[in-house]
């Protein structure tokens, strides 16, 4: 373990493009779509050994509050956080960096992780996290995980390292100053990414000393603090639901890559070397799904003749999925609804429409 590491786990996201199988009322995080477990309940389950369980905050929708603690019953009632309205990240983080300051002190180190991401090889995680806590610690920076690219994306965002840094773990991940954050590129741009070799995927995950980020909010969006940090007195009393479902609508709307990260006067990356996939969408899920010999991914009862290049999703145990003669299109099917389109459009404006409600 790392003394005074904390993990603070995001799990606030509607996960529209999982429709069907994602509603409103119960979101992708709190489903099983790759195993047993849910993505909160994996998220939990990969830090056994590195954090102890009082130290973990779960931060989510009020209206998700009781769903989140019907799947992690090992955490206490008061490590689950409820955001009264969506913010977008950078008002969930100064919110956690405000509390785990408030309840573990200033020389915390948090571990900002996402509850929606595939991780296969928890052991590798676990060594890249304790390393980043370690250096976020040494040379007070903001750390983030960078992940090495296998294909050109275009559906995630990029890192670009700079200066190796020593490396707090020997044998361990490589350190680097980070150079700049890069927005998800057009192909062509992807394509020189994963050739240069000095790009990896932005995970989204952060590690920092509480004191480091405070400091940053201070510097780049001192309306997050002004707005939120007179609620603490009020933490853990029958006020702070009130004043918090006062205070959060008025914070700004921008995600904390944008609002914090990208600007910090120390970022710097750990070269991750575990297989990661942030579960966007259905074609984030297909590679980690069973396949057939005709390169259908699956999941449930289902038969395909003459049919490649497809995802079934079938979620009902009652019902079973026949393909015939169809290519490269998804079916995703619940005991309530069915979705069928080309894979083209998966990602496209069309989950922007109303027809998931």
């Amino acid at each position: 373990m790392v003394e005074n590491l904390v993990a603070v786990i995001m799990a606030g996201g509607v996960g529209s493009r999982f429709w069907p199988v994602s509603t409103p009322q119960k979101p992708k995080q709190f489903l099983n779509l790759l195993g047993e477990r849910t993505l909160l309940q994996e998220s939990l389950a990969r830090l056994e050994g590195l954090v102890p369980l009082e130290r973990v905050l779960v931060l989510t929708n009020e209206e998700f509050l009781d769903l989140a603690r019907q799947q992690l019953p090992q955490l206490e009632s008061h490590q689950f956080i409820g955001e009264p309205c969506r913010r977008d990240t950078a008002g969930a983080v100064a919110l956690a960096s405000l509390l785990v300051q408030k309840i573990w002190g200033e020389k915390a180190i948090m571990a900002i992780l996402a509850a929606d991401h595939h991780i296969t090889t928890a052991s590798e995680f676990q060594l890249a996290l304790r390393s980043a806590a370690l250096g976020a610690n040494r040379y007070q920076a903001i750390y983030t995980l960078g992940i090495k690219p296998t294909y050109p994306a275009t559906t995630y965002g990029y890192l670009e390292r700079g200066q190796p840094l020593p490396a707090p773990l020997t044998p361990g991940p490589a350190h680097f100053k980070l150079r700049r954050f890069c927005e998800k590129p057009p192909l062509p741009q992807a394509q020189e990414f994963l050739a240069s070799g000095d790009y990896f995927w932005n995970s989204g995950m952060f590690i920092t000393g509480v004191r480091t980020i405070l400091d940053e909010y201070r510097r780049q969006s001192p309306r997050h603090l002004e707005i939120l940090q007179p609620l603490l007195s009020r933490y853990a009393t029958p006020a702070w639901r009130e004043s918090l479902a006062q205070a959060f609508p008025q914070l700004p709307t921008i995600a904390v890559d944008r609002a914090i990260m990208e600007g910090a006067e120390r970022i710097c990356m750990v070269e991750a070397n575990f297989q990661w996939a942030d579960l966007g969408g259905w074609l984030g899920v297909a590679p980690f799904l069973d396949h057939d010999d005709q390169q259908n991914a699956f999941h449930g009862q289902m038969t395909a003749y003459q049919s490649s290049g497809n995802i079934i999703f079938n979620a009902d145990p009652q019902e079973h999925i026949t393909l015939v003669g169809v290519q490269n299109m998804a079916v995703i099917h619940t005991p309530g609804q069915t979705l069928i389109l080309p894979l083209s459009q998966l990602d496209s404006a069309f989950f922007k429409c109303g027809i998931r409600n």
